[in-house]
C-alpha cells in the first residue's frame, strides 16, 4: 500500500469518527488533499534522485577490464620457407672406367676422404715409367751441368739436358693429375645420403655417383616484401619454427639481398640454423618471424577491442565514474600503432591505470552502465 492510499484511508476514518459540520469537513478535506499532492511530488523527486545515485545492478552489464600499464611490444614479419644447405652436392666422375666404392649410404665421411676409385686403365704404370725417365733425365742434367761448370762440353748440350729434365718432370706431374681424377674425394665432411651407381659398374664423366650432404650448417632463405627494406636488416633477430619437428629456434639474419626482385617486389634474406643434433633435414618447412620493431614502454591492448567509427577514428571502451566495481562505459579515441598477432600498440589516448573493457566490448555503447 502506497502513502497516497494510506492518507485517503486516514481521511475516511476522520470523517467517520468526527461529528463536525459539513463546512468544517469540506475545509479539512481540501487541506488534506493539498497535503497529499505535496507528498506525491516529494516522493517523485526522491525516486528520481535515488535512480541517479544508485544505479540498479540489474541494468548494469557484466564486463571484464584490463588495467593499462607499460609493457614490451614487439612486431614481427611472418614468412614461410624451407630449410636448405649449401653442402648438398652430387658427385660426378672425371674419368671413365670401372667404379670401386669404399662407402655405403648413411656413412659419415671426412673432408678429403677417398670414397671411391675408378680403374685407371694403366695410368699408374705410365706414371712409373714417366718417373723413371724423369729420374734419368735429371741425372743426365746434373752430369752435364757439372761438366759445363768445368767448361767441358757445349752450351747447347747443357741446355738440351736441362730442357729434357724439366719436360720429364712436367710429364710426371701431368700423369699424376690424370691419375688423381680416378679417385673420388669428399669435398667436405658429411653423410652419404644416396648411392646412385653401385660398386663394379662402369662410369663416365657426367654420370652422378653419390649424393653427399652435410647437416652441420643449415639455412633458411626467404623473400621479404620491399616495404620492410628499412626495418629488416642484417643482424635482426629471428624466431624459427620447424612444425614437423615441434622445434623452435633463435637465430639472426646473416645476409640481406642488395636488390629488389621486380617480379614480386621482394628482397632475399638468409638465416643460419643451428643443427647440433642433426635432426633438421633439407627441404623441411620452416615458419620464420622476423623482429622488425620493438617498443619497451608501450601501452598494449588486445586487437579485438580496437574499433573504428564512421569518421575513421580508432577507439576503445574504458570505464569511467568508477564506484567500487561499477562504472560507465566511455568511448576513448586512440592513436593506433602497429599490430602483431592479437596485440595492438596504442600510441596516444590511454594513460596508466585506465581500465579498458575486454570481454563485453563488442556490444558496448557510450554511457552504458557496467560492473566488473
Amino acid at each position: 500500500m502506497n502513502k497516497s492510499n494510506a492518507i485517503i484511508i486516514a481521511i475516511t476514518f476522520i470523517v467517520m469518527s468526527c461529528g463536525n459540520t459539513l463546512e468544517n469537513l469540506k475545509k479539512e478535506r481540501a487541506d488534506l488533499s493539498k497535503e497529499v499532492a505535496d507528498l506525491n511530488q516529494k516522493l517523485e523527486s526522491i525516486d528520481a534522485e535515488i535512480e541517479k545515485l544508485e544505479p540498479s545492478l540489474e541494468e548494469a552489464v557484466l564486463v571484464s577490464a584490463q588495467n593499462i600499464q607499460e609493457s614490451i611490444f614487439e612486431h614481427f614479419v611472418d614468412l614461410q620457407s624451407s630449410v636448405k644447405t649449401d653442402q648438398d652436392v652430387m658427385m660426378y666422375p672425371e674419368f671413365a672406367g670401372t667404379l670401386k666404392l669404399y662407402v655405403r649410404e648413411g656413412q659419415h665421411v671426412s673432408a678429403g676422404q677417398i670414397i671411391g676409385e675408378i680403374n685407371d686403365g694403366g695410368i699408374s704404370q705410365q706414371l712409373g715409367q714417366a718417373k723413371a725417365q724423369a729420374n734419368l733425365a735429371q741425372t743426365a742434367f746434373k752430369k752435364q751441368e757439372s761438366l759445363w761448370k768445368q767448361n767441358i762440353g757445349s752450351e747447347i748440350q747443357y741446355l738440351q739436358s736441362k730442357t729434357n729434365a724439366e719436360a720429364a718432370q712436367k710429364q710426371v706431374a701431368a700423369i699424376q693429375v690424370q691419375l688423381g681424377r680416378t679417385k673420388l674425394k669428399a669435398p667436405f665432411s658429411g653423410t652419404i645420403d644416396k648411392v646412385i651407381i653401385q660398386n663394379g659398374q662402369v662410369v663416365a664423366p657426367g654420370m652422378p655417383i653419390i649424393q653427399l650432404v652435410s647437416l652441420g650448417q643449415m639455412k633458411v632463405e626467404a623473400d621479404v616484401p620491399e616495404n620492410y627494406i628499412s626495418s629488416v636488416k642484417q643482424g635482426s633477430d629471428v624466431h624459427i619454427e620447424i612444425p614437423n619437428l615441434s622445434k623452435k629456434l633463435q637465430s639472426k639474419i646473416v645476409k640481406v639481398g642488395s636488390s629488389i626482385n621486380p617480379s614480386n617486389r621482394t628482397f632475399n634474406i638468409e638465416i643460419h640454423i643451428p643443427n647440433t643434433d642433426g635432426t633438421i633435414k633439407p627441404n623441411l618447412m620452416a615458419k620464420i618471424k622476423i623482429l622488425d620493431y620493438k617498443n619497451p614502454n608501450a601501452f598494449v591492448v588486445p586487437t579485438q577491442v580496437v574499433k573504428q567509427d564512421a569518421k575513421n577514428n580508432f577507439y576503445v571502451y574504458t570505464i569511467a565514474k568508477i564506484n567500487k566495481n561499477e562504472g560507465v562505459a566511455k568511448k576513448t579515441i586512440i592513436v593506433k600503432g602497429k599490430s602483431s598477432g592479437n596485440q595492438t600498440e596504442v600510441l596516444m589516448g590511454l594513460s596508466p591505470n585506465d581500465k579498458v573493457i575486454i570481454e563485453g566490448a563488442n556490444n558496448m555503447s557510450e554511457g552504458r552502465k557496467v560492473r566488473f
